[in-house]
């Protein structure tokens, strides 16, 4: 028997935990042969019986308890109960209920706590390491500091749970739930995940670098200034993700959703994004050296000031026919990413694709030019003295809508010949009003000219159409046979005219057509 009449006693020491709670002494009665109460006896492998039979209904202070290798089952339940610096190695808790319950500092490695109802609970500076947890209940819990090393999980449910600080190296957890967890500063070291989902998780400059994730899912995670580098992703969610300043390095991101991503100054070498889904991601300011990006779909997505070294793209690699800043009216944005992109496509073989980007390129500079154009009023550049620049953007303007409209930009040759051909006609219809032509010898009427074709019977109109067709051809195309001249100042001043510009858009066809056989 004890000798303290038959009651425990005994007065836990807690004055050296972080966060002590006031005096307790233990006032349960002492069994035959107990030096302590049956919980405070230093024993292993304790009767359940027994332990319910001292165990009083509802929340109450179990500080200190000693319950090694005991099998406690539903039988009892700990809900609301203050279980502090507790000695719980190797008990079997599987389905307990320890809701609520307050097991701060207590020592819980090699446990079976499957299926048990954790949630609610403080689970702060605990030693749960090597436990088995498959389907426990860890909602709402607080576990900061908590050493999880070496545990394992099945179906477990750790969401809206604190593990700031905790430990969870060389855990092996499959199909667990971290949503809405906050696991800033967690340990992942040598850690192994199957499918876990970690939507909404709280993950700020954590160290999950060399951990397999394989199918995770980080939904409108925060992995801010994360460490992922050498990590396992492939085929994961991370839809909304927050990745800013994050390194993925070395990681393995095939097939992963990335859709909305926010990626700003994330650091992504040697990373293999292969198939995977970045449309609407933001990468502005990341950096991307031998970055495998073939088969991956980045429609709408932002690159502003993106770092792209070496990166691997192929003719399924889809950047989208449109960069979002074109369409957000940002265009000094857009010509800097068209460019990127036609110099990227080029460095890769895709040809076509360079050449469309080329030309969006400078579709955005006209457009720039315009939207300047149109926020300098030509009175305040009048009273500022800025008429020189109001000048220079207007002709800047108008070089940029003709270069689109003759020449696509110096991509398509078939527009001069379409622009010759148009003004070749236009001319010929305008000779006629003008004073018309003459032959250069004789002296016939200026504005019939006849066509000799043997056995063809030709309308004297259409004949007249011909000839100044003629004309106007031999003139755009300065041959000068010598046959026909216009008559009269206006009609010479067009053939002047339609020569000069014939001689521009002959010298622009061939640069066209030369600058086509360099890409």
């Amino acid at each position: 028997m004890s000798d303290n009449g038959g009651m425990c006693g005994f007065e836990p020491d807690l004055s050296q935990l972080s966060h002590p709670p006031g005096d307790y002494c233990c006032c349960r009665p002492v069994p035959d042969g107990f030096s302590r109460c049956v919980w405070h006896e230093n024993k292993e492998n304790k009767d359940a019986s027994k332990l319910q039979k001292y165990r009083a209904d509802g929340p109450e202070v179990l500080d200190e308890i000693i319950l090694r290798g005991a099998t406690i089952g539903k039988g009892l339940e700990f809900e609301g109960c203050r279980i502090y610096a507790s000695d719980l190695t190797g008990a079997s808790l599987k389905g307990t209920n320890l809701r609520d319950s307050d097991l701060r500092y207590s020592n819980l490695s090699n446990a079976n706590l499957r299926n048990a109802d954790v949630s609610e609970s403080n689970l702060q500076e605990v030693n749960l390491s090597d436990t088995s947890l498959g389907g426990t209940d860890f909602e709402g819990s607080h576990m900061s500091a908590t050493d999880l090393t070496g545990s394992t999980a099945l179906k477990t449910d750790f969401s809206n749970t604190h593990f700031a600080g905790a430990v969870l190296d060389k855990v092996e957890y499959r199909v667990t739930d971290f949503t809405n967890s906050h696991m800033t500063g967690v340990s992942f070291e040598d850690a192994e995940f199957h499918k876990p989902i970690f939507s909404e998780a709280k993950l700020q400059s954590t160290n999950l670098s060399d951990v397999r994730l394989g199918a995770s899912n980080f939904t409108n995670a925060s992995l801010k200034d994360a460490n992922l580098s050498g990590c396992f992703l492939k085929s994961t969610t991370m839809n909304g993700t927050t990745l800013t300043g994050a390194n993925l390095s070395d990681a393995n991101c095939e097939e992963g959703n990335f859709k909305n991503a926010e990626l700003q100054n994330s650091r992504l070498e040697e990373t293999n994004l292969s198939e995977a889904n970045l449309n609407g991601a933001n990468l502005e300011g990341a950096f991307l050296l031998r970055t495998d990006l073939r088969g991956a779909e980045l429609t709408n997505t932002k690159i502003f000031e993106s770092v792209f070294e070496n990166i691997i793209t192929d003719s399924k690699t889809k950047f989208g026919e449109y960069v979002p800043y074109e369409e957000e009216g940002e265009y000094n944005k857009a010509v800097r990413v068209y460019r990127r992109l036609s110099d990227l496509k080029k460095e890769n073989g895709d040809v076509k694709n360079s050449q469309r980007y080329y030309i969006r390129h400078k579709e955005s500079r006209r457009k720039l030019a315009k939207k300047k154009f149109a926020e300098t009023s030509f009175l305040k550049s009048v009273s500022q003295d800025w008429g020189i620049h109001w000048t220079k953007l207007l002709l800047s303007s108008i070089q940029k809508i003709g270069s689109r409209w003759v020449m696509k930009h110096g991509e398509s040759p078939w527009r001069v010949i379409g622009t010759s051909l148009t003004i070749i006609v236009l001319c010929s219809f305008i000779y006629p009003f003008i004073g018309g032509i003459r032959p250069a010898i004789s002296s016939a009427d200026p504005h019939y000219l006849p066509i000799d074709i043997p056995f063809v019977d030709i309308p004297e109109g259409l004949q007249n159409a011909s000839v100044y067709a003629y004309f106007s051809l031999v003139t755009f195309t300065t041959l000068g046979y010598g046959d026909l001249q216009p008559a009269g100042f206006v009609s010479r001043t067009l053939a002047g005219l339609e020569a000069f510009v014939g001689g521009l858009l002959m010298a622009l066809l061939v640069f066209v057509l030369g600058r086509r056989t360099t890409w």
